[in-house]
């Protein structure tokens, strides 16, 4: 628990505590040695402590899509064209997207602005850097 949940982040010794109310298993076994049945309960007491829940899927209007961006001088991307909306800015289309009316990923970055980018496969040519 040490290693996966740490002091800094958690009380070890509840969460221990309950993981071991949960799954039944009072011992130090290692993850890697957990039966499929174990590991199942474990990852189910995992979920039921860190509160997950099962998020919601909205349809997307695959129509509004990115076709283009824009850059200023630094590289950085200013504004994106959207199908059948024209040009918008950056923080417009951002918000577009977390209203589920572009089909594309928010991707925060290091510096902790955030930009856009087409959900991610194979295809290169799917990413928008092929758009500038």
């Amino acid at each position: 628990m040490k290693a996966y949940a740490p002091e800094g982040e958690n009380n070890v010794p509840r969460y221990t505590k309950f993981l071991q109310k949960q799954t039944g298993i009072l011992d130090n076994k290692i993850v890697k040695n957990f039966t499929s049945i174990g590991f199942e309960k474990l990852w189910n007491a995992i979920e039921k402590m860190e509160g997950w829940k099962e998020g919601e899927i909205k349809p997307i209007n695959p129509e509004q899509t990115i076709i283009k961006v824009k850059k200023n001088k630094k590289g950085v991307i200013i504004s994106y064209l959207i199908k059948d909306r024209g040009w918008v800015q950056k923080k417009v289309a951002v918000n577009l997207v977390k209203n589920n009316q572009i089909d594309a990923v928010i991707v925060k970055a290091k510096s902790g602005s955030f930009y856009l980018r087409s959900r991610p496969d194979k295809k290169i040519i799917n990413n928008f850097d092929y758009l500038v």
